[in-house]
């Protein structure tokens, strides 16, 4: 064994799914921050690469730009977890910066200890194990809980808005692609709607008079509504406190149970997950909820866009995308009117947006409606009017990401035999 083998040293095994234009590209970076932040070299020679990404059957969707480095002959007294990922941070975040300028997508990184003493004679199978464990441990996919009830409740309107020519990356042809709204009525009956409502203002059985003074504040607070990643909008909208917001999230409520077993069953077709914390950050919670009172100002807004998100686990594993591209998870918001009644003199619609030619669509309020629209819809609570008083207009939102059940699987949702409501851009005759 030669003295340049026992020196510390980085080596790279593998790589599956660059490009022979990238590879080059990344080795320099790659090697860049090794001898800036490390001071060790960095050997290429026996490096495998494999143009073909490495996709598990399992993760459907997954992009499988994948990059397997070994850490060798290094000593250090820190725990074996922190050095692996110092080394996965540094150079994961010097690719994020070339990102876009000869890097089109997010690589995953993973480095291992002494890779090169192992003995795996399947390095798909490795490579594979590496994607699987990674959306384990941020977890990217974790399935609501279904029931075993096949009752689809359908809808009772389906729009469509914003549409565009969007390159298909599996056919390298444009296609006309349109987001989604879709408006269920009496999607949770009265008894669970009050169960709703009382997750949300449980007051520990004092009453609170909200029509005469409006939320209650041990539950509510102005500003309290952060669920989109721009920390720049101004919503001055009544939104729960941070305590209550946990709560919501991760204490476990029947009624939400309920809600979310009924959304596995609109959308069988997929595996349906909350909104995970690796994808935006912390501060944009799965579930959250609103309470507009009359005075409260609002800034429109898109719930998030998976062609948008920042780099994260979440990137490193399933790229940037349009969001309703075939066989990628889809980032949809489900929202829920839970006032026990709601005039429509009140006003206080959810309000869609279309880009290309400034129409919009109102939806009104009314107990127990639900819509479902893509979160890359560009929308706006709109306050309730004077009449309304002090009345809060209460809804409750869910995050979801419905993810593929098979490679290449079409993303359409629910449709039903009502005709379509095509919003400005989203009528196409218009566009030929």
């Amino acid at each position: 064994m030669s003295q340049e083998s026992l020196r510390p040293h980085l080596e790279v095994i593998t790589s599956a799914g660059l490009t022979t234009d990238e590879i080059p590209l990344v080795l320099s970076t790659v090697k860049s921050a090794i001898e800036d932040n490390f001071e060790m070299e960095i050997l290429t020679e026996k490096m495998i690469i494999d143009i073909k990404p490495a996709v598990p059957n399992s993760i459907p969707g997954a992009l499988g730009r994948l990059l397997l480095l070994s850490l060798n002959n290094f000593e250090d007294d820190e725990d074996d977890n922190d050095i692996v990922s110092a080394f996965k941070n540094t150079i994961s975040q010097e690719i994020d910066f070339i990102l876009g300028n000869g890097i089109e997508q997010p690589i995953l990184v993973s480095v291992k200890r002494n890779f090169n003493t192992m003995n795996d004679a399947n390095k798909s199978i490795l490579l594979n194990s590496i994607i699987e464990n990674e959306v384990i441990l941020y977890d990217l996919r974790i399935p609501l809980v279904s029931s075993t009830t096949t009752n689809k409740i359908k809808p009772t309107a389906q729009i469509e808005i914003d549409g565009a020519l969007i390159a298909d990356p599996y056919s390298n042809k444009d296609i006309w692609d349109t987001s989604t709204i879709l408006v269920f009525d009496d999607f949770v009956e009265n008894t669970l709607r009050k169960r709703l409502l009382n997750v949300l203002n449980n007051n520990e059985g004092i009453y609170w008079n909200d029509k005469m003074d409006g939320p209650d504040p041990k539950r509510w607070e102005k500003g309290g509504l952060i669920d989109i990643f721009d920390e720049g909008d101004k919503s001055t909208c009544w939104g729960l406190t941070e305590e209550a917001t946990r709560e919501l999230c991760f204490e476990e409520h029947e009624s939400i149970l309920e809600v979310e077993q009924k959304i596995c069953a609109l959308f069988s077709d997929f595996i349906v997950a909350r909104l995970p914390e690796a994808v935006l950050g912390a501060n944009v919670s799965p579930l959250t909820a609103n309470a507009p009172t009359f005075g409260d100002s609002f800034e429109y807004h898109i719930d998030a866009d998976p062609k948008q998100t920042p780099p994260s686990p979440w990137t490193d594993i399933f790229g940037r995308y349009f969001n309703r591209a075939r066989g990628k998870p889809r980032f949809v918001s489900c929202l829920i009117y839970l006032n026990e009644e709601w005039n429509e003199d009140f006003g206080a619609p959810t309000q869609f947006y279309d880009p290309p030619t400034g129409e919009t669509y109102n939806i009104f309020p009314r107990p127990g409606r639900c819509v479902i629209m893509d979160q890359d819809v560009t929308h706006t609570v709109v306050a309730p009017n004077k009449t309304a008083g002090a009345l809060p207009r209460y809804s409750l939102v869910w995050k979801l990401i419905l993810h593929p059940k098979q490679h290449k699987q079409t993303m359409k949702i629910v449709s039903c035999d009502l005709p379509l409501v095509r919003i400005g851009s989203a009528d196409f005759s218009r566009q030929v």
